[in-house]
């Protein structure tokens, strides 16, 4: 089986439930720990298709979904205009070489993190697209053994990752009040593949 890119993955994308189901887990799980208002802009990074996107949109003043796949925006956009989503813009943003000059009052990466060789350097990153006090929600994989991704995915930087780890890395690129839980386990090949969401902000 050939590796396919994003762009090819895009069109079937949200075909697979299990996709719907995390991001519904991963959107639960930021509602009950981000004070979300109808006065937040928010930045979501690896936007992909748009799955965390509509469920989020309601919730805020405005989201700039990004992503570095034309093919994924290309299908999120169309889902914008099926939904109606006025307060929803796109745009091709890969933050491991290209810097965000607004100013967001949250962050959101989700299942994102893993595809990223320099973790530590778009964590600070992230750290400069936000407002004093905004906040950051980065969900992604715990550590596993290379067995998530089946062999037509792209091969990600990282199998997952360790949670103190996570923390420390958010704590070094400058955010406090870090807080990491598990908020859905995916369930594929009699295999489970916790997810976690990690919170914080920008201090002073």
């Amino acid at each position: 089986m050939s590796v396919k890119t994003f762009k090819e993955l895009a069109q079937g994308y949200d075909e697979d439930p299990s996709r719907q189901q995390r991001a519904e887990a991963i959107f639960q799980a930021i509602l009950r720990l981000v004070p979300l208002s109808k006065e937040m802009e928010v930045l979501e990074c690896g936007a992909g298709t748009g799955l965390l996107t509509v469920l989020l949109a309601p919730k805020v003043k405005h989201i700039l979904a990004t992503d570095a796949s034309e093919g994924m925006l290309l299908v999120l956009r169309e889902k914008r205009s099926r939904l109606g989503l006025c307060n929803v813009d796109t745009d091709l943003y890969d933050p491991t070489g290209q810097s965000m000059e607004s100013s967001f009052g949250l962050l959101v990466a989700s299942m994102l993190l893993h595809h990223i060789p320099d973790t530590e350097g778009v964590l600070r990153r992230f750290y400069g697209t936000l407002t004093l006090n905004g906040w950051v929600a980065i969900a992604d994989l715990e550590e596993e053994d290379g067995s998530f991704h089946s062999p037509e995915m792209p091969k990600p930087a990282h199998y997952g990752f360790n949670r103190s780890n996570v923390v420390k890395s958010l704590e070094a690129a400058g955010f406090c009040n870090v807080y990491i839980e598990t908020v859905h386990v995916v369930v594929k090949n009699e295999r489970q593949y916790p997810i976690f969401l990690a919170v914080a902000k920008r201090g002073q």
